[in-house]
């Protein structure tokens, strides 16, 4: 196999791109982490609800207390809004 200029450059070009491509990727990822993280640390007594997906790509519903420091899980966002429920308007 012949290598010659035109080769050599087509393939350092597409792992070039590939590799800008990934890194914009994380890059992208690492800031909106940040955000994230900054919001959850920097808000006051309200509790942090958020969602994460598992491997089997079922999705997870997450509730920080700040006032027990406890976090809750959640199958379902009727779960989460019924738990709201009960600790901010139930008497």
């Amino acid at each position: 196999m012949k290598i010659n200029q035109n080769s050599v450059s087509l393939h350092s070009d597409a792992w070039v791109s590939g590799r800008l491509e990934f890194e914009e990727g994380l890059a992208e990822k690492l800031v909106h982490l940040s955000y994230q993280m900054i919001q959850f640390l920097t808000t006051g007594s309200e509790p942090k609800i958020w969602q994460t997906q598992t491997q089997d790509g079922e999705y997870l519903w997450h509730i920080y207390n700040p006032k027990t420091g406890k976090t809750e899980d959640f199958i379902s966002e009727q779960e989460v809004r019924t738990w709201i429920d009960q600790q901010y308007y139930s008497s």
